[in-house]
């Protein structure tokens, strides 16, 4: 079972904000982020992990901690539940798995096209739109497969926030995504 869960939180509330079962180590690194839109990413994407697990009935009372590469897993190594948290403006994605999995995503914008050097025999340079969807697709797998380390099932979707932008989503792991659900309240 590999389901995917992400919600814009521009329409969220964003006064008063409950870190209730986020743990002293979640606490901690929130609190050291000074930027606040980062910080605002964060904190939704871990309020949207939270809902998922709760959704799943999955007991993480014994608390998360992050691994030498920064990033979190439940302390609890003989948890056999895996996830994947990523990102980008106002979107926030999480891959919750029963096998290791690595989740990326990026908004379809001219700023990915940094990249045409570094990807220029994988796309075509002389249409602008396909280039930057095919970067798109590029840089989020390569950032999902990365996530993982080793990936049987590489998937790639586009999803929209509540705006209607476009966003690119890699999902890699070992096994099939079963589900993709874009969640409008997760509080």
């Amino acid at each position: 079972m590999t389901k995917i869960y992400y919600a814009d939180f521009s329409c969220e509330k964003q006064d008063n904000l409950s870190f209730k079962d986020f743990g002293e180590e979640r606490k901690d690194y929130l609190s050291s982020i000074t930027n606040k839109n980062r910080f605002l990413q964060s904190f939704y994407c871990w309020k949207l992990l939270l809902y998922a697990l709760n959704l799943h009935k999955i007991d993480f009372s014994c608390g998360f901690c992050q691994n030498k590469n920064g990033a979190w897993r439940f302390k609890d190594e003989n948890l056999k539940i895996y996830f994947s948290l990523s990102h980008c403006e106002t979107v926030v994605v999480v891959a919750v798995s029963d096998f290791p999995v690595g989740v990326d995503t990026e908004k379809y914008s001219q700023k990915i096209l940094f990249l045409c050097d570094k990807y220029k025999g994988e796309i075509d340079p002389n249409n602008k739109e396909d280039k930057i969807s095919a970067l798109i697709k590029l840089w989020t797998e390569k950032e999902s497969v990365y996530k993982v380390k080793s990936a049987k099932f590489l998937n790639f979707y586009t999803i929209e926030n509540n705006t209607g932008e476009k966003f690119g989503l890699s999902v890699a792991g070992k096994d099939k995504i079963t589900e993709i659900i874009k969640t409008e309240k997760f509080n």
